[in-house]
């Protein structure tokens, strides 16, 4: 199992606070807007909750490389859209997925923890059909906050991958991928995890929202659409 694999076999290190999930979740369904009759992957899709949403009128397949959030995301997934959603234990490295293949790939934070963050944007790119959307969520490292947050801390053993929003934008470009829109929003800093769930989600969306915070925003999530 891998590092990351093994620190997200522990949902706890993940969903302790799920403020960011709920988060996620709004901005990605307010980028994408009502989607249907698509087929859609949420890779690194964690406990599902972020994409789960889309499986009333699509078909969604939700990935993730550990076992414990996979199952979690197998809990969260409502009766009445399990014939929608198939679940998948893999990371996107070893993943057996075929270019070409799903009109939607959302991508929330697992560049990050990748061996080559490049390499996942370059399959990617070949996996979404042409015309097709990436939605993609990082931290970005051009802010100072970001770069201390990158390295080796508590539970987690390894570094995070340093990924300037720039730098993803270029690579996109690259594999034939455009940005379309972008939402930048919160905060990364160490201590903010002691605030409650429900001041931190409030706090966060806040963020997104008002021009005094923009520039001191360190996460974003962007569309890319395939050429």
């Amino acid at each position: 199992m891998s590092k990351p694999a093994d620190f997200f076999s522990i949902p706890a290190h993940y969903l302790e606070k799920d403020y960011n999930v709920l988060v996620r979740q709004k901005i990605v369904h307010a980028l994408l807007g009502n989607v249907a009759g698509k087929r859609i992957l949420d890779i690194g899709c964690g406990d599902g909750r972020v994409s789960l949403h889309l499986a009333t009128n699509n078909e969604l397949t939700l990935m993730d490389a550990s076992e414990g959030m996979l199952e979690l995301a197998r809990k969260n997934t409502p009766p009445d859209v399990r014939e929608k959603v198939t679940h998948i234990l893999s990371s996107l490295e070893d993943a057996p997925l075929q270019d070409g293949s799903y009109d939607v790939i959302v991508a929330m934070g697992i560049l990050a923890h990748l061996t080559s963050w490049k390499e996942a944007v370059q399959k990617l790119s070949k996996v979404v059909k042409t015309g097709g959307r990436i939605v993609i969520q990082i931290s970005d490292s051009a802010h100072p906050l970001v770069r201390k947050q990158l390295k080796p801390m508590g539970e987690r053993g390894y570094a995070l991958n340093r990924i300037e929003f720039d730098s993803l934008v270029a690579e996109c470009k690259k594999c034939g991928l455009t940005l379309q829109t972008e939402k930048k929003y919160g905060f990364t800093v160490r201590g903010m995890g002691m605030l409650s769930n429900k001041f931190l989600y409030a706090f966060t969306l806040a963020t997104s929202r008002f021009k005094l915070f923009r520039k001191l925003t360190t996460e974003v999530i962007a569309v890319f659409q395939r050429n």
